[in-house]
């Protein structure tokens, strides 16, 4: 039986080389948003548009990529490999990553780009306001919700986002 020295040097996917890979995911993104200060303060954020989600969207798949590159054990695939990693379970990604920013708010998600989205809609006179808000409700009630009665920590996030990220 191997020693686990000899399987973080084997593979780059111990627990400590995925920790560093989301730190440094989490530095890559604060430098790729001048507005996110890192604040809990929520009276500065505002109501997140459909604009605004995919803007968030997008920034939060520029991040992903740069947390795979970062990983030693994704760095030695085929260019196809890595393609085909990265386009599998995107949507997921962009779930368990909103899930974690929110996981200590109450009843609303935060975005990347620091805008967010409430359970109860701000402006239900406007259609897509109302769209945006029931599907962060069902975000809230059964990801975050269950994120927060697990009582993850950032490691067990780290190795849930690795084992989904390299399911084929």
């Amino acid at each position: 039986r191997s020693s686990l020295e000899e399987v973080e040097s084997s593979n780059g996917l111990s627990v400590k080389f995925l920790l560093r890979a989301e730190n440094f995911s989490r530095h890559f993104g604060a430098a790729l948003d001048d507005a996110n200060d890192g604040d809990c303060d929520l009276s500065n954020k505002r109501y997140a548009s459909i604009n605004d989600v995919c803007d968030s969207m997008k920034q939060q798949l520029l991040i992903l990529v740069e947390w795979a590159k970062s990983i030693p054990a994704f760095a030695e695939l085929q260019l196809d490999d890595q393609v085909a990693l990265l386009r599998a379970h995107a949507g997921e990604h962009l779930l368990l990553g909103l899930s974690r920013r929110s996981m200590h708010l109450e009843e609303m998600l935060l975005l990347g780009n620091n805008c967010i989205i409430t359970k109860q809609c701000p402006d239900s006179k406007v259609a897509p306001n109302l769209d945006i808000s029931k599907i962060g409700a069902r975000i809230i009630d059964e990801l975050v919700s269950a994120i927060k009665d697990l009582k993850l920590d950032d490691s067990e996030l780290a190795c849930i986002k690795a084992l989904v990220f390299f399911d084929p």
